[in-house]
C-alpha cells in the first residue's frame, strides 16, 4: 500500500493575516505587535478610517468593534463605552488625541466629540482598549482608552479644503495646511467650523405611541455653532526622536429661538483650550 499524504490548506482572512504585521501603542504605551498586546484591543488602519468615517463622527468609528456600546442622544450626544459599563455623561473611558486629552472638566471630564479639533481622514490610528487602564493612564480609563494618533506634518506637506452639507441644515467647513518651515522643522494647521440644527420630533399634534398625551409646547429647535482649530510643530532631532508641540482650541454656542414661559432661552457658550 502506497502511503498517503494529504495536504491541508486553510485560507486565513485578510484581516487575520494583517493582524501579524499591525503595531499599537496603547496597552503597554510602546510598541509592540497587536497580536503580543496584554490586553483586549482593537485597531483602525488610516485605510479603515478612510472606508468608515465619511460621517466625521468618532464614536461611530468604533461602534462596530466587539465589546462596545456607542448609544446616540442626539446630533452629536454619544455615550462611548465597553463592556455594558454605559452611562449618562460616564467618564470610564479615556479618550487621547496624541497623548492630549480633549475632554471638558466642567462636565465631569465629558467628550465635546462635536468640537473633534481633527478631520478623520488626519488620523492615522484608532486604538480601543477594551480593560481597566488606570494603571497606566491615571484616572478616567476605568473601562478602556480609546487613543488616536494624528498623521505628521512632514507625510502631508500642502494644503486642503472640504465643505459638507447635509439634513437638519448642517454644514461644516474645514481647512488644513502643512508645510516644511525649515530643513527639520514641519508645521500644520487645521481650522473648521460646523453649523447646524439638532434632532427634534414634535409631539403637539401627534405622539409616537397611541395613548400618550400631546405635548403643549412643542419642542426647543437647538442650533450649534462649533468652531475649532488645531495647531502642531514637529521638529526632529537627529534621526531617531521628535519634538512636538500641539495644541488646541475649541469654541461651541448652543441656541434656541423658542420661548419658554416668562422669558426665552438665551444662547450658551463653552470654551476649552488645550496645550
Amino acid at each position: 500500500m502506497r502511503p498517503c499524504l494529504i495536504l491541508l490548506i486553510v485560507a486565513l482572512p485578510l484581516r487575520a493575516q494583517m493582524a501579524e504585521t499591525i503595531t499599537v501603542t496603547a496597552p503597554a504605551r510602546r510598541p509592540e505587535r497587536i497580536v503580543e498586546a496584554p490586553a483586549s484591543i482593537g485597531a483602525l488602519t488610516a485605510e479603515e478610517i478612510a472606508r468608515r468615517g465619511l460621517d466625521g463622527q468618532v464614536p461611530r468609528l468604533v461602534a462596530a468593534m466587539p465589546g462596545v456600546q456607542s448609544p446616540q442622544n442626539g446630533l452629536f450626544d454619544f455615550s462611548l463605552n465597553a463592556r455594558g459599563f454605559n452611562s449618562f455623561l460616564n467618564r470610564r473611558v479615556l479618550m487621547l488625541i496624541d497623548g492630549r486629552d480633549p475632554s471638558i472638566p466642567i462636565f465631569g471630564g465629558a467628550q465635546m466629540w462635536a468640537s473633534f479639533p481633527h478631520p478623520l481622514d488626519e488620523i492615522s490610528a484608532v486604538e480601543l482598549v477594551r480593560g481597566p487602564g488606570a494603571a497606566l493612564y491615571g484616572s478616567g480609563a476605568y473601562n478602556g482608552v480609546l487613543n488616536m494618533v494624528s498623521k505628521r506634518p512632514r507625510d502631508e506637506t500642502g494644503g486642503a479644503v472640504r465643505i459638507t452639507a447635509g439634513e437638519l441644515s448642517a454644514l461644516r467647513g474645514e481647512v488644513r495646511v502643512s508645510a516644511r518651515l525649515t530643513p527639520s522643522l514641519f508645521g500644520r494647521v487645521i481650522a473648521s467650523r460646523f453649523r447646524g440644527d439638532d434632532f427634534t420630533r414634535p409631539r403637539v399634534t401627534s405622539v409616537e405611541y397611541a395613548g400618550l398625551p400631546n405635548e403643549r409646547v412643542a419642542p426647543v429647535d437647538d442650533r450649534a455653532d462649533i468652531t475649532s482649530a488645531s495647531a502642531r510643530l514637529d521638529q526632529s532631532i537627529g534621526d531617531r526622536y521628535v519634538l512636538t508641540i500641539e495644541g488646541a482650541r475649541r469654541c461651541s454656542t448652543a441656541s434656541s429661538s423658542a420661548p419658554v414661559q416668562g422669558g426665552s432661552i438665551s444662547p450658551t457658550r463653552s470654551t476649552r483650550g488645550a496645550a
